[in-house]
């Protein structure tokens, strides 16, 4: 039998344990102790369309229509121009830089691509970097008429992102001096070059109205 050590004195200190229901509450009843209450519950929240969405109502999309003006912004400014020395001089700048990078990597083993998105964030930052030259005198505003806007944004982008992909003649060229021995010159490989890729942008205009005007 354990003896109680000489200077201590026993005290129990353990609380009698009840059954809780899990959802049912009960008081913490001991001397000393707050009455607080502790709530448990296993019943999953619920879940309200109602609530949740922030209109009060859930809108169905539909068409592609519904979708593009819930994506971006309708409204037009007719102020705004993206006919700029800074939208041309940005635009064919990224065209040439992506399509020669392009042209450079396409024939090796590990390809490099100049994506969208990077072309997007890039375009935006000079963009934004020209539009800090001051507005003091008639030079400065031939390359700065006002701030950098939307419309500029997306005139670079076309123009940028319509040049970052290589040319598929080229392997044409590439064929010819691989497999039979011929040098096309440069006059003749630059208008191959040109006129199948206005072919392509020609083929794209003439199927405009069924590709890119989806109808109802």
């Amino acid at each position: 039998m354990a003896t109680q050590r000489p200077g201590f004195t026993r005290v129990d200190t353990d609380i009698p344990l009840k059954d809780v229901g899990h959802a049912t509450s009960t008081d913490i009843e001991k001397e000393g102790a707050s009455p607080e209450v502790t709530s448990i519950h296993n019943e999953p929240p619920i879940f309200d369309a109602a609530k949740e969405d922030h209109f009060g109502e859930a809108e169905v999309l539909s068409d592609a229509k519904g979708v593009l003006t819930h994506v971006i912004h309708v409204d037009d400014d007719p102020s705004l121009s993206p006919w700029t020395f800074r939208a041309m001089f940005l635009g064919i700048g990224l065209a040439i830089f992506a399509s020669v990078i392009q042209e450079i990597y396409y024939f090796k083993p590990q390809a490099i691509y100049v994506s969208l998105v990077f072309i997007t964030v890039i375009g935006y930052a000079l963009g934004e970097l020209m539009a800090l030259l001051p507005r003091t005198n008639a030079v400065f505003r031939f390359f700065n008429p006002f701030p950098f806007n939307s419309k500029e944004h997306a005139f670079i982008l076309i123009m940028a992102s319509a040049a970052a992909t290589n040319a598929v003649s080229t392997e044409i060229l590439a064929a010819q001096r691989l497999y039979y021995d011929m040098d096309p010159s440069a006059g003749a490989s630059i208008f191959l070059v040109i006129s199948s890729q206005l072919l392509g942008f020609g083929i794209a205009g003439l199927l405009r109205s069924i590709l890119v005007q989806p109808t109802r």
